[in-house]
């Protein structure tokens, strides 16, 4: 039995948050699990950065085996084995948070957008904004300082403000929509329809 897609998710960000507090150590300050207004809605962000380098919102999947980036307009896949599996762009989903982020921006700084593997899978057409661990740091590492370290603490302090207003908002909502897909898979007897 393997683990649930939630689980995965779980230790992916564990994963990647042991690694961004070790980038702390050289002045990058990060949030997990961001909240932020977005038009009539509020959208989560896995991870932010702020720093004298870069400002990113980071999607995290931990997908393992090969993962398939296309060239054209074809879906994105992963592959296990003999097993293939097509999953949604999460270069597409992590632009819905970096546009929430640049909207709620206190400085107008434009957020980058990043997609990070923890799980170390072999990526075919890797993109510039795709990577592993490793990768995201050394992308991190070797930019150059471009933005006042003023910025850096008001930004992070803004979302974590912002957060601290919108999560339970945000847990509230989640919380509906997971009771309301669980009741969409069982009957009233606990038979489950798929």
């Amino acid at each position: 039995m393997g683990l649930s897609p939630d689980m995965k998710g779980f230790l992916g960000e564990k994963e990647t948050l042991s690694v961004l507090q070790q980038l702390g150590q050289r002045g990058i300050l990060f949030l997990h699990d961001v909240v932020v207004p977005r038009t009539n809605t509020v959208t989560q962000i896995d991870f932010m950065l702020f720093s004298t380098k870069v400002f990113m919102c980071l999607e995290v999947k931990s997908w393992g085996g090969e993962v398939f980036i296309p060239v054209a307009n074809e879906k994105w896949k992963t592959v296990y084995g003999h097993q293939t599996i097509p999953v949604h762009n999460p270069i597409s989903q992590n632009e819905v948070h970096v546009r929430a982020a640049n909207e709620n921006s206190l400085h107008g700084i434009p957020y980058e957008n990043y997609v990070v593997f923890p799980k170390n899978p072999v990526i075919h057409n890797k993109k510039p904004n795709t990577g592993t661990l490793s990768d995201l740091v050394s992308y991190i590492v070797d930019l150059p300082d471009k933005y006042p370290e003023e910025f850096v603490q008001k930004e992070y302090e803004h979302f974590k403000e912002l957060t601290d207003i919108y999560y339970p908002d945000f847990l509230e909502k989640e919380f509906s929509r997971q009771l309301m897909s669980s009741i969409k898979k069982t009957d009233l007897f606990g038979g489950d329809y798929d």
